[in-house]
């Protein structure tokens, strides 16, 4: 069933997010998009199985501290919004965990850690838990 999954990265060019799929071993699960219109954007994630905000703390400081000004992520507004099931960073999933508890049930959100061995096993944990 894992095969049938359609998983949508999130703020990630499709280079890099093809090398972590490939490392991942997932890589046919992986759809990207460049999708310029807005509402042909969100019709295509609403056919997504999985969002993957791959925002980082190294890579996207602004979206962690209040020192960078504590800008909100618009990428977790489209998994909550669609009531995505994510993987997404540890100190991300901290951030918005009232909302991120609120749908749970519908919308499981699993997290990895800056090791970067962590993602796969946040990604198969997920895979495995929507498979079954």
């Amino acid at each position: 069933h894992e095969h049938s999954l359609r998983v949508h990265v999130l703020h990630v060019s499709a280079s890099r997010a093809h090398n972590i799929f490939e490392a991942a071993n997932v890589s046919h699960l992986l759809h990207t998009t460049s999708e310029p219109d807005f509402l042909r954007y969100q019709q295509l994630l609403a056919q997504c199985d999985v969002a993957l905000p791959l925002i980082t703390p190294q890579d996207d400081p602004k979206y962690f501290s209040l020192a960078h000004g504590g800008k909100a992520s618009g990428h977790m507004a489209e998994v909550i919004g669609h009531q995505l099931p994510s993987v997404m960073h540890a100190d991300l999933k901290q951030i918005y965990a009232k909302e991120l508890r609120e749908i749970a049930l519908a919308a499981p959100a699993v997290s990895y850690t800056n090791d970067s061995s962590t993602f796969e096993v946040a990604l198969r944990e997920l895979l495995t838990g929507l498979a079954c």
